[in-house]
């Protein structure tokens, strides 16, 4: 009786250690999924940004053409999709990400575009989706 006894504790200690295992590597796989898609949604994000960051800081005057075809090019291809929408803020602003007064399209905003001038080119950010948002293009001072 007394080995019987001894016998179920042990086989029940082999149980619990086998579920304590089957938890664990539940939540490591769980874990680890999370991992992967946050990884993928900055990676989506950095693509997404990285073709209006490429213009931060100074610029000449036809880079900033570049920016506005670039910006007209985008809108048109997320057009279904305003939370993907870039604005252009007005071309002697910087780029503020929630002030939507100032914001217009590339198109509008290139007419106003020197050749000869330098421009500083200002990036803002949705606060919510770390995605591009509003690009401010101000011509500067000195060259």
């Amino acid at each position: 009786m007394e080995n019987a006894s001894k016998a179920l504790i042990i086989a029940g200690s082999i149980i619990l250690a086998v579920l304590i295992i089957i938890l664990g590597m539940y939540f490591y796989n769980l874990a680890a999924g999370a991992g992967k898609s946050i990884n993928m949604s900055e990676y989506e994000i950095q693509q997404f940004n990285s073709k209006f960051t490429m213009y931060e800081g100074k610029v000449t005057g036809s880079q900033a053409k570049q920016l506005c075809d670039a910006i007209e090019n985008h809108n048109a291809a997320y057009v279904n999709e305003p939370t993907k929408q870039v604005g252009v803020a007005e071309i002697s602003q910087d780029a503020v990400a929630t002030d939507s007064s100032k914001i217009g399209q590339g198109r509008a905003r290139k007419s106003y575009i020197q050749e000869g001038l330098t421009y500083d080119v200002t990036i803002g950010y949705d606060l919510n989706t770390g995605l591009v948002s509003n690009i401010g293009i101000r011509a500067t001072t000195g060259h």
